[in-house]
C-alpha cells in the first residue's frame, strides 16, 4: 500500500481537488470526528497532516509505545517471539501469557489463514489474474487489500468447505479466477499508482461483498468494515478482534500513514490471533498488561508475525470484520441421551463393546448414534470413560440429519482424580476418506468442575453431517472407570 506521507507532497499535480477526496474519507468518519474536522478547520490532506503534527494527542507519537529503557519501539513492528519482545523491552517485569484471553481461529476451526503470496496461494497466480482482470493500469502486485480479502476468501472455501467460492484451492487457474474476480470489483483509489495501490477499507469490503454476492451466499457471508480518522479505537478494535477469533473468523487490519514504518504500518493484514501477557514487577508495584494480534503479512514469509496491540490506537486504522450467518440452531442437552444411553435396567454402564442407537430430541430432531465407553449416569451426566483396563477407547458418534458447520458444547473431567495425564480428548469429522481429527482439547486442562464446566465452540466444513467426540489413553491400567469427560450443552448453528 502506498505511503500517503509521500503522497501528501504531490496532491498538487492531481486535477481533482484533494478537497473532494479528502470528503469520501470524511463520509466514512464518525460523527464525533466530523465535529473535530469540522472545529479544526480541517478540509484536505495537507490540513489533515497538518493538525496531526501540532495536535499533542493526536500527532506521529500516537504509533509509538515507550519500554522501561526509555527507547521507542514501532508498534507496527512485526514479531516474531512475543516473550522475548517483552523480555528485551520491559526488562523490570517478569512475563507470563494469559492462556484464558489469547487464541487462534485455529481453537475453533483447527485452520489459520494462508500466508498470501507464499506456496499456498502463490504470487504467480496474482500476478496471472491482474492480467485476466485487465487492472495493470491500477496495480501491478494486485494491492495489499484486495490480496487480503483473497486470503479470507481462500480460508472460507480451504477449510470451512465453501466451495462456491472456488472449487479446489489447490488448483491454480482455479486461484487464478478467484484473484481476478476480486480485482475486477476492487475500486482502486486515486492515491498512488500501480506500484504502490491504495484501497479505502470500505470499498475492499464492497468488493468482498459483491463476490460473494455473486456466489450465492449473500445471505451468508458478510463483510463490514470499520475505520477511524483519529485513532482511539483500541479498545472496540479489541473487544471485535476476539469476538471473531472466538468464532473462528479471521479480521482483516488496515493501517494508514500514522501507523509506523514497520512491516503492519500501511497495510492489511489478515488477523487470526490474540495473545494477553501479564507482567508482574520484578520489585513490587503494579502489574501491567500488553496485548497482542497475530496475523498473515501476505509477503509470502514463512516466518508468523505478532503486532503489538497499541496499533489499533492509531490515526486512519481500520478492520474488517466477516460475519457468518446461520438460519436454524437449536440446543440438545444430556438429558437427551437419558432413556438410550442406560443398559437394559435403566442404570448407566460403559459398554466395551459399539453400541448403537436412535436418539430423538425434544425438538424431535433424530440423532443416529454410536457409542463406546460413553454413557448417562446419576440420571445427570453424560460422561466417556476411556480409562479403565481393557478398554483405552470412548467415543460418542452423532449423524445428523442435516449439516453441521458450527458446534457449541460444554465438557469438564469428572473430578480431579481421573487420572487424564495421557488422556487424549479429540473432535472428529467424517470424510469420504474416514474419520478426520479437528480440534484436540487436553484434558489435563479442562475444569474439574462438573457444576462448571468449560464452553468449547467449532467450525467445521459446512457439509458435515457425522461427528465424534474422541477420548483416548495409553496402557489402560485402572480397574474402575477413570478418565471421564462430562459432555453437555450441544448447541448446532447450520443452513
Amino acid at each position: 500500500m502506498t505511503s500517503l506521507i509521500a503522497l501528501l507532497s504531490t496532491l498538487s499535480l492531481f486535477t481533482s481537488s484533494p478537497v473532494s477526496n479528502f470528503d469520501v474519507v470524511k463520509q466514512h468518519s464518525s460523527n464525533e470526528e466530523i465535529v473535530q474536522i469540522e472545529n479544526n478547520n480541517i478540509n484536505d490532506w495537507i490540513s489533515y497532516y497538518n493538525y496531526l503534527e501540532s495536535n499533542e494527542q493526536n500527532n506521529l507519537k500516537l504509533q509509538k509505545g515507550k519500554g522501561n529503557e526509555g527507547n521507542d519501539n514501532d508498534v507496527s513492528n512485526g514479531i516474531v517471539d512475543v516473550k522475548s519482545f517483552l523480555n528485551q523491552n520491559y526488562q523490570d517485569y517478569y512475563w507470563i501469557r494469559d492462556e484464558k484471553n489469547s487464541s487462534l481461529t485455529s481453537s475453533v476451526s483447527n485452520y489459520i489463514p494462508v500466508e498470501m503470496n507464499g506456496n499456498s496461494f502463490p504470487r504467480e497466480d496474482i500476478e496471472a489474474a491482474i492480467k485476466i482482470a485487465n487492472v495493470s493500469n491500477y496495480t501491478s502486485y494486485g494491492g495489499c487489500g484486495p490480496i487480503a480479502s483473497m486470503g479470507i476468501l481462500d480460508y472460507f472455501a480451504r477449510y470451512l468447505g465453501y466451495d462456491e467460492i472456488i472449487k479446489d484451492p489447490t488448483n491454480s487457474y482455479q486461484r487464478q479466477i478467484l484473484a481476478a474476480s476480486v480485482l475486477s470489483r476492487t475500486k482502486f483509489s486515486i492515491f498512488g499508482n500501480e506500484d504502490n495501490t491504495l484501497v479505502w477499507p470500505w470499498d475492499n469490503s464492497r468488493a468482498f461483498n459483491e463476490f460473494i454476492e455473486s456466489c450465492g451466499l449473500k445471505d451468508i457471508i458478510n463483510a463490514k468494515d470499520y475505520w477511524t480518522l483519529s485513532g482511539g479505537e483500541k479498545d472496540n478494535y479489541w473487544d471485535k478482534i476476539v469476538t471473531s477469533i472466538n468464532n473462528g473468523i479471521p479480521v482483516t487490519l488496515f493501517t494508514g500513514l500514522v501507523s509506523g514504518s514497520g512491516y503492519f504500518s500501511e497495510h492489511y493484514t489478515n488477523i487470526y490471533g490474540y495473545d494477553t501477557w501479564v507482567g508482574y514487577p520484578n520489585n513490587g508495584g503494579d502489574r501491567i498488561t500488553k496485548k497482542f494480534i497475530k496475523a498473515r503479512l501476505n509477503f509470502g514469509f514463512t516466518n508468523e508475525y505478532y503486532c503489538d496491540a497499541d496499533i489499533l490506537n492509531c490515526g486512519q486504522t481500520g478492520i474488517i470484520t466477516y460475519d457468518v450467518k446461520y438460519s436454524n440452531n437449536y440446543s440438545f442437552y444430556a438429558s437427551d441421551f437419558s432413556s438410550k444411553f442406560v443398559n437394559s435396567s435403566g442404570g448407566g454402564q460403559y459398554f466395551f463393546s459399539e453400541v448403537n442407537a436412535e436418539v430423538t430430541l425434544t425438538n424431535n430432531i433424530k440423532l443416529d448414534t454410536k457409542r463406546l465407553r460413553t454413557s448417562y449416569i446419576e440420571n445427570q451426566y453424560l460422561v466417556l470413560s476411556p480409562n479403565r483396563k481393557n478398554a483405552g477407547v470412548a467415543y460418542l458418534d452423532i449423524t445428523f440429519p442435516h449439516s453441521v458447520p458450527c458446534l457449541s458444547f460444554s465438557a469438564s473431567m469428572w473430578g480431579g482424580l481421573e487420572g487424564q495425564i495421557n488422556e487424549k480428548f479429540t473432535i472428529q469429522y467424517m470424510t469420504s476418506s474416514g474419520w478426520k481429527n479437528h480440534i484436540t482439547i487436553d484434558p489435563y486442562e479442562l475444569s474439574r468442575l462438573k457444576a462448571y464446566p468449560d464452553s468449547f465452540n467449532i467450525l467445521l466444513p459446512k457439509n458435515t453431517h457425522r461427528i465424534r467426540f474422541y477420548s483416548q489413553i495409553d496402557n489402560p491400567t485402572s480397574t474402575t472407570n477413570r478418565g471421564r469427560i462430562v459432555l453437555d450443552n450441544f448447541i448446532v448453528n447450520y443452513n
